[in-house]
């Protein structure tokens, strides 16, 4: 720039820097905000994610910093460069930005970054931001699980239905929210109790209770969570077999399968096995014994 308009270095630094500054006075006005997905959205790419903001991810853009900051500076492919992360609605306009990071730091770092910030990185309770796997999967954010489809209205050539829910102990703990596109895509057809099933065949009644046009899971709900030691952030998956008969499945922040109480289940009927075939093997050493002494 100093070649083409033939200024120094320093007057266009000034300037620059002033037209920075006058940029982020207008920060309020030129960042959108983020409003989450409601009942009401139509957005065939939204809709089924009830409760999200939008999305955040990181960039790495390259800088020129001194000899001795080089090494902070430098990413794991070697560029000079600093960690940009950016947060942006669902119409893809960005509603957050920070930069100064250096290009070493983990998008994890980062992230954590903006939500020790009480001014900056505070996610209203019940909604989050749809992000990659590069980051944690917390209270607030959300990231895809390995080998899990995310559609929430899945059928099948059965024409079974299923949808999945992420587990807040503050709107879930007593009462779980069916997807209104879930009801719809079995015409309501919801009878007044659920029988939730596991892959060990534990099941768990539960009762339906409809609120408006809105059905939930009730009474029997808070069993269930404590039986399969649901936590926050806990991803959970229904497949409807009609009837109100629900396979589940549970899967943690890391995208593991979650056993639950069928775990015990078949801890102890491994032990049990094990201790009875121990025992067939201890009378058969005895009775071999026995007839060695006469």
């Amino acid at each position: 720039m100093n070649h083409d308009f033939i200024r120094s270095g320093r007057t266009i630094s000034k300037h620059f820097h002033s037209v920075l500054k006058a940029v982020l006075r207008l920060s309020l006005i030129l960042l959108a905000r983020p409003l989450p997905v409601d009942d009401e959205c139509q957005d065939s790419r939204w809709r089924w994610i009830k409760g999200c903001l939008g999305a955040l991810d990181g960039t790495l853009i390259e800088v020129r910093v001194p000899d001795s900051d080089k090494e902070r500076y430098r990413n794991r492919k070697g560029q000079i460069s600093t960690n940009i992360l950016g947060l942006c609605n669902l119409e893809g306009m960005f509603t957050y930005v920070l930069s100064g990071w250096e290009g070493s730091a983990a998008d994890g770092r980062v992230l954590r970054d903006v939500v020790h910030r009480p001014a900056d990185g505070k996610v209203p309770t019940g909604n989050y931001y749809l992000c990659d796997n590069g980051y944690g999967n917390v209270e607030g954010f959300h990231t895809p699980y390995r080998g899990v489809r995310f559609l929430i209205i899945m059928g099948t050539k059965s024409n079974r239905h299923a949808f999945f829910k992420f587990f807040s102990p503050e709107t879930s703990a007593n009462q779980l929210e069916i997807p209104s596109a879930f009801t719809l895509s079995i015409q309501g057809a919801l009878p007044n109790k659920a029988i939730l099933r596991d892959q060990y065949n534990n099941s768990w009644q539960v009762n339906v209770a409809k609120v408006g046009d809105t059905f939930y899971l009730t009474d029997g709900w808070a069993k269930f969570v404590g039986d399969n030691f649901i936590t926050g952030g806990d991803m959970l998956v229904f497949e409807c077999y009609g009837e109100g008969l629900f396979d589940t499945k549970i899967y943690d922040s890391s995208g593991f399968e979650k056993k639950g109480v069928g775990a015990f289940r078949v801890t102890n009927e491994e032990t049990k096995a094990v201790t009875e075939e121990g025992g067939r093997t201890n009378s058969t050493m005895k009775g071999k014994k026995g007839r060695r002494r006469i």
